[in-house]
């Protein structure tokens, strides 16, 4: 073993795809007019993974490690910036979702506190993550929030907050 990082977190990888397999066990089959079950797509998904993380062992195994894990003091803090923005989206959808549900709002009912915080986060991340241009910063941010509305909210009837 060349690389021991790479093959511990394939080997961990793999353990937590067993476990979500083993979590899958308790989703009803498909139904008789149905070909693929409530399981369908995270089976799909931890077979992915599974793939990605036997690639990664084998990577592991065959090229030599990085002289230097850790990344350089200006990447490590824009890391831990974006995953604290991600956590106040997270916050944010879940505050707005009830905000909206509580006040009975008939424009905001469904997807509301979605869309809204869906565009603050782009509206702050991508401009983070180094796009200068404002078109394609409002055009990406527009466009992403309305075709997840789309697809999840109206087309799979998903419950969006």
């Amino acid at each position: 073993m060349k690389n021991v990082a790479d093959v511990f977190c394939g080997i961990f990888l793999l353990i937590i795809c067993g476990i979500g397999f083993w979590s899958l066990q308790t989703l009803p089959d498909a139904s008789g007019i149905d070909y693929i079950g409530p399981a369908g797509l995270p089976k799909l998904s931890l077979i992915i993974l599974i793939l990605c993380s036997v690639i990664l062992i084998v990577k592991g195994v065959i090229q030599n490690a990085p002289k230097k894990y850790l990344p350089e003091k200006k990447v490590f803090i824009k890391i831990c910036l974006i995953f604290f923005i991600f956590y106040l989206y997270l916050a944010l959808v879940t505050y707005l979702g009830d905000y909206f549900l509580s006040i009975e709002n008939v424009i905001f009912e469904y997807g509301g506190g979605f869309c809204i915080s869906t565009v603050l986060f782009l509206l702050t991340i991508l401009p983070l993550l180094g796009r200068k241009n404002i078109i394609e910063i409002l055009s990406v941010t527009i466009i992403t929030t309305g075709l997840l509305f789309v697809i999840f909210g109206m087309f799979f009837n998903v419950l969006l907050p």
